[in-house]
């Protein structure tokens, strides 16, 4: 018999009949209250309301299938749902928390930063250290610019060069090169042991650059580089596997610049240690002043400019100061408006065409360059390199421009006022000062005699930073350890 009349409408599923304002449209059908409630559910992601049946997550977490594919994974082993916030990649399998520390180790995997995220494409979001950071990518290598605990190496101690050598001299050992256990082999050999610090991490617990965190001169724990910082965290953990390391170890400590030697003396892992610094070489015979015009000819850059040049890796590294140079462009458009007319800027590195609609000069984009006659050419093609960094141990762009006659201005920080001589081969600013890194700017390309800026970043290139030099600090280094006279 048919329960329905003009006045009622059946349920799309129970077909019981009911007056047309008790039925609930959804999707083309008609729902009556009970039958939606047993038969749908709300996706917890973005509200919208789906079949139990097209339920894509759980009955806790309910989802269709966009937000799922979108937001969520399935754990590779044990099949948990997890969102991808709280997602642990090894490759591209999906794991959660619990079972992915259940995986042998690879690389660094045993960490906890995580950034505020920032991603720029449509991959997927791995957890540990933000790989935006210094060449992006999605590599344990590049977390490791940011920070290292040394689990992976080599062991080279069975090399015949290693067996023949009287002094083993370290330079940059991380990123998979040596790990603490090949270095405690090293030491174990009984060989002295020269190391030349490029960064922090030899002194601290696992950071290149510890930013205003002193921890490390006691002890590092608590780790701002971590997600979770905590007394007993990788900080702390690897710290001490140094302390252990460095206790007995005949170590000479090389710092690229006095800076660096100043941080090194201050952390406890050094106390006792021979502590020097020696700078960091280049090839003054290949880093030279050239013609400008010929080099600007070659680059395709105009010859009726003053130009600066900014260089970084990556551009978009906030470390390197770019948002400070923008700030003192536009300080000199506002208050030097005849310079202004005439400046341009090369901008140097990897996404350097991101930053053109942020200057008021005419900017010049160059892809990141590592073939060192090129970066001779562009050396030659500007007037002026500005290095806006905030944190930096003895910049080799800075004797490199330096040696090829470019006068220099800079932040007061790091090594880079060992570098510059103040208003005498170039222009050391107050630290994160737009204002007067403008100063230096102007100062430098229209109240400074240029051609003595020129000759004195020159000389002091090739007094301080020639291979000869910096060849003959380390040979008295190694006569001292060794008692011999190489």
């Amino acid at each position: 018999m048919n329960t329905t009349d003009r006045r009622t409408r059946p349920c799309s599923h129970c077909r019981q009949a009911f007056a047309p304002e008790q039925l609930i449209p959804f999707q083309d059908e008609l729902l009556c209250p009970v039958c939606l409630d047993e038969r749908t559910t709300v996706c917890s992601c973005c509200g919208e309301r789906i079949y139990k049946a097209d339920n894509s997550g759980t009955d806790a977490i309910p989802l269709c299938e966009v937000c799922y594919d979108n937001h969520y994974e399935r754990c590779t082993h044990c099949g948990a749902l997890i969102h991808r916030r709280d997602t642990y990649y090894r490759g591209d399998d999906p794991y959660c928390y619990d079972c992915y520390h259940t995986l042998p180790a690879q690389g660094i995997n045993d960490y906890y930063f995580k950034p505020e995220p920032i991603f720029y494409g449509t991959g997927k979001r791995y957890f540990g250290v933000e790989l935006e950071v210094d060449e992006g990518g999605e590599s344990d290598s590049n977390a490791e610019r940011v920070l290292d605990i040394a689990n992976t190496g080599t062991d080279i101690t069975s090399l015949p060069e290693f067996r023949q050598a009287d002094v083993i001299h370290l330079h940059w050992i991380n990123q998979g090169m040596l790990s603490l256990k090949d270095i405690q082999r090293i030491l174990a050999s009984g060989k002295p042991v020269v190391w030349t610090m490029h960064d922090m991490w030899p002194f601290t617990g696992i950071c290149h650059y510890s930013g205003e965190c002193e921890k490390y001169t006691s002890q590092c724990h608590d780790c701002p580089l971590l997600l979770k910082p905590h007394h007993h965290d990788l900080s702390e953990k690897t710290f001490h596997k140094k302390q252990k390391l460095y206790a007995t170890a005949p170590i000479t400590f090389i710092a690229c610049s006095r800076w660096l030697e100043s941080m090194a003396r201050r952390s406890s892992l050094l106390q006792g240690h021979t502590i020097t610094n020696i700078p960091n070489a280049i090839n003054t015979n290949l880093f030279k002043p050239r013609t400008k015009k010929f080099a600007r000819e070659k680059l395709h850059l105009p010859t009726d400019k003053k130009l600066l040049l900014f260089g970084s890796m990556k551009i978009t590294d906030k470390r390197k100061g770019i948002d400070y140079l923008i700030e003192a462009c536009k300080l000199l458009a506002q208050q030097e408006p005849e310079l202004s007319k005439q400046l341009g800027v090369v901008v140097l590195g990897s996404q350097a065409e991101q930053c053109k609609s942020l200057f008021p000069f005419p900017i010049y984009p160059m892809n990141y360059v590592s073939n060192e006659k090129e970066l001779v050419d562009i050396y030659n093609a500007v007037d002026l390199y500005v290095t806006p960094s905030l944190q930096d141990n003895l910049p080799n762009t800075i004797v490199e421009a330096m040696a090829c006659g470019i006068p220099c201005v800079g932040f007061n920080v790091g090594g880079i006022p060992q570098m510059i001589d103040h208003l005498h081969n170039g222009y050391v600013a107050q630290y994160k000062s737009a204002d007067d890194l403008a100063n230096g700017i102007c100062w430098t390309l229209t109240e400074g005699d240029y051609e003595t800026l020129s000759s004195e970043a020159y000389r002091k290139a090739v007094t301080t930073y020639s291979e000869a030099t910096v060849a003959s600090q380390y040979i008295q280094i190694y006569n001292h350890i060794t008692g011999k006279n190489a």
